[in-house]
């Protein structure tokens, strides 16, 4: 009979599985339609183990589970399956296999794409193993396999002739970031001398015996969660990755790839370092305000669309990490519901972003008009996309945004949260220039002939957007499980 176990090791191993399955059926049928819906169908199932998660996590509420590897140096399969963990691996198993199906008709026409989908479905298993990984040195494992598959896809699959450069330069950051949080582990290993973070959070008071290297520590953890949140001023990689990868990988990667920097930072202060916590919030806090305005007005000043949507992801990650760093529980839950919000917006808006470039052969927006005639639902779904982000009732930013900024006053940090109100006014500006730019003027003759994109494309947005939505004016099922996240202060 299934349980919990089960679940999470299919969650992982399903996807790692059918990469290698998807690669060799690809390469030796050269059936390029085969390979895609069997990557959507790995990946379907990676989904319904995560979602089939949930019960346990509102009824028994935290599950952990270990298989022992190498207990010589402490390497256990050790997984921790609670609200935290499941909310996340809910959310990128849902985006990544959305983007997938979408993937069916963007790459249709591209080389070699049994490899695009291989590197895939390894991407979502690094990202899904590192919100379940709860021995450091697994978390790191799946932390670097979730970082090595996007360069390649960069690299091979990019959309412009800068692909190399760019693909080189996430490579160095994410991985300056990765051997910071390689160095943390290795300083949290100095004081408890074991991987398992469990058994460290039954001591935090070793932390506080050896605060010097504990703040160091920590320091050095956020640094590489930093970087791939892409946090002000580790962000400088997020804008070309994301405008230079190819559609259904910008989706995961501005949807849910940075939020697992997001979900290491909160996993990390919940359980170990409450009382290191609180000589970071004020800094922590100002970094958010900093990185959500200069997101904001980074975004205003491009005429790429999809820079534009990367530059608008630095923006709201700046809100979720305002949340994190006010740390009250209201504020963590509030974190971590934007998490789910942007991932699903934020997804929708670069699918809408890659059907433009897909039916015009182009990201300009000083050459794009009048797309709402040719591709109504891609201007449809962008619209309730545009209004989502900018916290617009009754859609789903509007409560997420909402719950953060009552956090900010309850917290009292009054001017933080003011500029963070005021910085929607931003992210309303620079969505509407596109949507009245780009959709609502006059179709010029050489776009006359656009036409929408295919269903294959068009219903995953569409989806994206019910949910969109259906949160919106009914949040209380998600605020509920979300609910029992604990706060960091």
């Amino acid at each position: 009979m299934f349980g919990p176990g089960s679940y999470v090791l299919t969650a992982i191993f399903a996807p790692i599985i059918g990469a290698v399955v998807v690669f060799i059926v690809g390469a030796l049928s050269g059936k390029e339609k085969l390979v895609a819906w069997l990557s959507v169908a790995i990946a379907a199932v990676s989904l319904l183990a995560c979602l089939r998660l949930i019960p346990y996590v509102i009824h028994g509420g935290k599950v952990t589970l270990e298989y022992p590897l190498s207990p010589v140096i402490g390497f256990s399969f050790t997984v921790l399956v609670d609200p935290l963990s499941v909310v996340f691996a809910v959310t990128i198993s849902l985006v990544s296999f959305l983007s997938l199906v979408y993937a069916v008709g963007y790459m249709e026409h591209a080389d070699m794409v049994y490899a695009f989908y291989a590197h895939t479905l390894l991407f979502i298993a690094g990202m899904v193993g590192t919100v379940f990984a709860s021995n450091l040195l697994l978390f790191y494992v799946f932390w670097e396999l979730m970082c090595i598959p996007p360069v390649f896809m960069i690299f091979y699959w990019g959309e412009t002739l800068e692909a190399r450069r760019i693909a080189l330069k996430f490579f160095v950051f994410t991985h300056v970031g990765a051997l910071s949080i390689l160095l943390g582990i290795l300083g949290l290993y100095t004081m408890y001398g074991t991987f398992e973070l469990l058994e460290m959070a039954k001591n935090t008071s070793i932390l506080l015996a050896n605060k010097t290297l504990a703040y160091v520590t920590f320091a050095l953890l956020f640094v590489g969660f930093g970087v791939k949140m892409a946090t002000f001023p580790l962000h400088n990689w997020l804008p070309d990755a994301h405008a230079e990868a190819p559609t259904p990988i910008s989706c995961m990667l501005s949807g849910v790839m940075i939020k697992c920097g997001a979900y290491a930072l909160a996993r990390f202060a919940i359980t170990l370092f409450k009382g290191v916590y609180p000589a970071f919030s004020t800094a922590f806090t100002i970094i958010a305000v900093i990185t959500m305005v200069y997101g904001g007005l980074m975004a205003m000043a491009q005429t790429d669309i999809k820079r534009l949507l990367a530059f608008s992801s630095i923006s709201q990650i700046g809100y979720i990490f305002f949340g994190l760093a006010i740390g009250t529980w209201l504020a963590v839950v509030a974190a971590v519901f934007h998490v789910i919000n942007h991932a699903l917006f934020k997804a929708m808006l670069f699918m809408c972003a890659g059907a433009v470039r897909h039916q015009t052969g182009t990201r300009d927006l000083t050459v794009l008009r009048g797309l709402a005639k040719r591709m109504p639902i891609t201007a449809l779904v962008f619209t309730i996309g545009g209004l989502a982000i900018a916290g617009t009732p009754p859609f789903n930013g509007f409560v997420s945004e909402f719950l953060l900024f009552t956090s900010g006053i309850k917290a009292g940090v009054y001017i933080p949260t003011l500029i963070a109100i005021l910085t929607t006014i931003i992210t309303a500006a620079y969505y509407l220039w596109v949507l009245l730019r780009a959709f609502f003027k006059e179709t010029p003759a050489n776009l006359a002939k656009v036409k929408e994109v295919t269903p294959v494309m068009y219903v995953p947005m569409f989806i994206l957007a019910v949910l969109c939505v259906i949160i919106g004016v009914y949040p209380a099922p998600v605020v509920n499980l979300l609910a029992k996240v604990p706060g960091i202060v």
